[in-house]
């Protein structure tokens, strides 16, 4: 029974989904106040667990159609209506108590992350709707902590850009895995109108650009080589992949392959800017004058 209930609220793909805001809080010289900092991570977390649930909930029947899917084997109905209505009470009760550009953040990410499968709006199923929803929630998280952390986001922008390209790309390559079954369910997204392979290709452009706005963000020495690796290794991956998109094993491979990459060089970030962050004297945070209170 504990199983089945974890399965429901999806812990594995939520956490994932806690990164960037993760990155954003540590990105600053300092934590926020121990309140603030907890407040923050219930709405984060129950904003995250109540949009897969909703989502789950919306997309009950077709994910029973989809062999992907539908490995996992089925969800209860009604506990996916029971859970929605508690995290999403739980999200809309701490989020309220947020600063105030935080709030806005995370309450237009919700907006947006439940159109994506909401059966009126249905962002999915459109061109662009995909992206549009994956590209809003990486930069709306990472912003939200750089915020909620008495960050400048002028400062921080190209951390945004880098987890909103990051889930776009995510997005799009989980319906090139999806590619036949949307197309017998009649999605019109851009993977299925563009067709796989150009789909991939965008996917793999994606990935070359976060790579520069990781060397970019964080300009040491460290971080260049890190990234400069990180191309050399990538461009290996990617020479096998024209033979992939008729093999589900190998597209999966690949992904868990350049996800491990970007874990790595996203741990790799945050320590260069730890290091960069910490004084002469090595214990204490350097001053940034762009910092300014989070509330």
């Amino acid at each position: 029974m504990r199983v089945k209930a974890l399965e429901h609220l999806r812990l594995y793909e939520s956490g994932q989904v806690l990164v960037p805001g993760a990155v954003g809080v540590l990105s600053q010289p300092g934590l926020p106040a121990l309140h603030l900092l907890l407040l923050y991570s219930v709405a984060y977390a129950s904003h995250v667990l109540s949009v897969y649930s909703f989502n789950d909930l919306c997309d009950y029947d077709t994910d029973s159609l989809n062999p992907r899917k539908s490995v996992a084997g089925p969800r209860r109905l009604p506990r996916l209506r029971n859970q929605t209505l508690v995290l999403t009470a739980v999200f809309l009760a701490s989020v309220l108590f947020l600063p105030s550009r935080v709030r806005i953040l995370l309450l237009g990410s919700q907006v947006v992350c439940m159109a994506y499968s909401h059966p009126t709006i249905r962002l999915k199923r459109r061109l662009l709707g995909s992206e549009l929803a994956h590209f809003t929630a990486g930069f709306s998280y990472f912003a939200a902590g750089v915020l909620v952390a008495g960050g400048d986001l002028r400062r921080h922008w190209p951390g945004g850009v880098l987890f909103g390209l990051l889930y776009l790309s995510g997005g799009t390559f989980n319906e090139i895995m999806d590619w036949d079954a949307d197309r017998k369910a009649s999605l019109r997204h851009l993977v299925v109108r563009a067709g796989r392979t150009r789909a991939l290709g965008l996917v793999v452009a994606i990935h070359y650009g976060a790579l520069a706005l990781l060397a970019a963000y964080q300009p040491s020495v460290a971080m260049w080589a890190a990234c400069a690796a990180a191309a050399a290794v990538y461009t290996g991956l990617v020479a096998g992949l024209p033979r992939a998109l008729d093999d589900p094993g190998l597209l999966l491979r690949f992904r868990r392959r350049y996800r491990l990459l970007f874990a790595i060089l996203i741990v790799t970030l945050a320590l260069s800017r730890a290091i960069a962050m910490t004084g002469p004297a090595g214990g204490s945070p350097a001053a940034d004058p762009d910092v300014t209170s989070a509330g």
